[in-house]
């Protein structure tokens, strides 16, 4: 928050270089089949949402037990199944909803300020691959970690200036302003 004394104005900046980067320690998975013995592995509740995600190259991330049954999300989405025919894989620490910022590699790409829309599990190059959101758009590209400056948190308000200007009285105006020997009015 900067506050200009003689215009009596506030402007608040917002910089990408004061934010920490956020990681999470979470524990990724993949379903890449469907088991063979049914679906009584997955809790009976949350059959019909493990059908439509599961088996895929989605990253879901593992985090909490409910009792025997772990829960498994995926954005807004998740379940709670056995640990059953998951695979485990290396993760950056973020989810679907994280807000980064992509780098311009050299002026070839356009940094932007975008939300990770999937987590894909690229298979070739080992690692996962993120589809983003910008402006309600998805992104064609897939980006990897190493595609990121940033990583900030989902919470953050929107990068905006906001400036207010009051019109000062004619009693104050000679108060607030600070006028050099040679300047001031008589």
């Amino acid at each position: 928050m900067v506050t200009f004394r003689k215009y009596n104005m506030k402007v608040e900046f917002y910089s990408l270089t004061n934010f920490a980067t956020t990681r999470r320690s979470l524990e990724y998975v993949i379903f890449a089949r469907w088991p063979e013995d049914g679906c009584d592995w997955i809790h009976p509740d949350d059959v019909k949402t493990a059908r439509r995600l599961i088996p895929g190259r989605r990253v879901f991330a593992k985090s909490q037990t409910d009792a025997e049954y772990q829960v498994y999300e995926y954005g807004e989405e998740s379940f709670r199944a056995l640990p059953r025919m998951q695979l485990r894989v290396p993760g950056d620490g973020l989810l679907i909803g994280d807000r980064v910022e992509v780098r311009s590699r050299l002026g070839r790409r356009r940094p932007i300020i975008a939300r990770i829309a999937e987590m894909k599990w690229d298979q070739y190059n080992r690692r996962i691959a993120y589809r983003l959101r910008y402006r309600q758009l998805a992104s064609s590209l897939l980006y990897g970690e190493d595609d990121f400056i940033h990583i900030l948190p989902p919470n953050l308000p929107d990068f905006e200036l906001e400036t207010t200007i009051p019109v000062p009285d004619d009693e104050t105006l000679e108060s607030e302003y600070t006028f050099m020997p040679s300047e001031k009015p008589e």
